[in-house]
């Protein structure tokens, strides 16, 4: 034990030493078409998504309403809606606002209404129909009325204006123009928002949020990769993100110096059990986690974690020469 406590109290000074606040410049990563000039409130948000695929994407209706609203699919209309984009920000789970694009007028009014009907008990949803985008916003505190009222003056601006570190940091995504990520944004580590996604998806983040707190890292951007099919169905969970060859890229700049954190990762790595794999001639760590299988390295002051459900689609986007752009 005192030898341990020991070792604690030297990597303590070490990190002291080496602890700084370096900027992460602008990469050459490949982010979803349209993110640059994404518009969102200039307000303080936990989580930021930006949804993009190449083609629209069907949904089922009944996904705009509450689990207990069967009977509000008897008002008529189609079954289903087309997505073509989705821009939110939030600060939790249930204080959430952004707007959706639609394939058509059609599509928009019909998810407008149905998110109209939103029972009272629930926490409070709003909506609002322009042509082929809905305008959602839901919560009651303070912060979704000043985001009703920034939609609402339209004073909004870039994620690049708004925060540039967290714009840089989400350059810094693969160099992927063959496979562009489907959707990317950023999400904080500093309150429980990361765990509170993860419960509903039914993932297990273990050994993820250890690593991003032990190395400061505030802000975590991601990308999420994979083969979207045109119709997405009513249930969406582990196993078909499975057979759609789900992806997700994260990467976070530490608040410590490169060496600090190569020295970092290695320690987390044996605190959590994960092993050491060469992925073209460069060590990463690895870990299989109960629905998944995860990948840790780090680059300078970057670390980076890929996270899918087959070991070599996790490597496979932890690839060296995936890259290019650091």
């Amino acid at each position: 034990m005192r030898t341990y406590a020991t070792a604690l109290a030297i990597l303590s000074f070490i990190l002291l030493g080496v602890a700084c606040s370096s900027e992460v410049d602008e990469g050459g990563g490949t982010l979803p078409p349209g993110i640059e000039d994404d518009l969102v409130p200039d307000v303080d948000y936990e989580v930021y998504l930006y949804f993009n695929p190449d083609a629209p994407v069907v949904v089922e209706r009944d996904r705009f309403l509450a689990s207990d609203q069967e009977e509000v699919l008897t008002l008529g209309g189609e079954d289903q809606v087309s997505i073509t984009s989705v821009s939110m920000v939030a600060t939790s789970l249930e204080e959430f606002g952004g707007i959706l694009g639609f394939a058509t007028t059609t599509d928009a009014a019909l998810a407008g209404n149905l998110l109209a009907q939103k029972p009272i008990e629930d926490p409070p949803t709003t909506s609002q129909v322009a042509t082929t985008t809905v305008q959602i916003i839901r919560g009651d505190a303070e912060w979704t009325t000043d985001l009703s009222s920034q939609y609402g003056s339209a004073e909004l601006v870039s994620l690049k204006e708004r925060n540039q570190q967290v714009w840089n940091m989400l350059t810094h995504l693969p160099v992927s123009e063959e496979e562009p990520p489907i959707a990317a944004g950023f999400i904080s580590t500093g309150g429980n928002i990361i765990q509170e996604i993860a419960d509903v998806a039914g993932i297990h983040v273990t050994g993820l949020d250890t690593a991003f707190g032990i190395v400061r890292v505030d802000n975590v951007a991601f990308g999420i990769y994979s083969d979207l099919p045109e119709s997405i169905p009513g249930e969406i969970d582990v196993e078909m993100l499975d057979t759609l060859d789900t992806g997700v890229v994260l990467v976070g700049g530490a608040g410590y110096a490169g060496v600090a954190v190569a020295f970092l990762v290695r320690s987390i790595a044996g605190k959590i059990g994960m092993e050491t794999i060469d992925l073209e001639n460069t060590n990463a760590r690895y870990l299989e986690l109960e629905d998944g299988h995860l990948v840790l390295r780090n680059k300078g002051s970057l670390i980076y974690a890929t996270v899918a459900g087959t070991k070599d689609r996790a490597e496979e986007l932890m690839l060296s020469n995936r890259f290019e752009g650091v």
